[in-house]
């Protein structure tokens, strides 16, 4: 499910990275991966199975309530903690659930993946596969105005 982009042909850019001082370099590599995801993640808003109507269980001696399209408003883009980066900088897509409340999508992955009595319905992989290459493109174009913006301010 890790995919990854690899962009390939951008020597020249990588130099220039390194020029950068390193707080400014990966600021700008942030702003580039997170205006590439966009269209990954619009997809992906856009590819996901809206239930037919709204349901409400019990748990804990509470009511909650799963409001109908739960599951597509929490689908998010968010910087990976410092703690789990391999490298400078890392963006993720995917379904933010919160553990402490009962009432948020934790049914995402058997609607991703499928269970042994239901179907896959997957809307992450196919969002990435579609829009990849214009997400690299996105990112190879802010990368390119990011460092030069850059470097024209430490000419200054």
């Amino acid at each position: 499910m890790a995919d990854q982009v690899r962009l390939h042909g951008m020597d020249q850019l990588r130099r220039n990275l390194k020029k950068l001082p390193r707080e400014i370099a990966d600021r700008e590599l942030n702003k580039a991966l997170r205006a590439g995801g966009q269209p990954i993640l619009a997809m992906a808003k856009a590819l996901v199975p809206i239930g037919a109507s709204s349901f409400v269980r019990k748990l804990r001696g509470k009511e909650w309530a799963h409001l109908r399209g739960t599951l597509q408003t929490n689908i998010v883009m968010r910087a990976e903690k410092k703690r789990f980066r391999l490298d400078r900088a890392r963006q993720r897509i995917g379904v933010l659930v919160d553990r402490s409340k009962p009432d948020t999508p934790f049914y995402w992955r058997f609607i991703e993946f499928g269970t042994s009595k239901m179907p896959a319905k997957s809307f992450l992989v196919p969002a990435f596969e579609t829009m990849k290459g214009a997400a690299n493109n996105i990112i190879i174009r802010k990368l390119r105005e990011g460092v030069f913006r850059q470097a024209a301010k430490l000419r200054k």
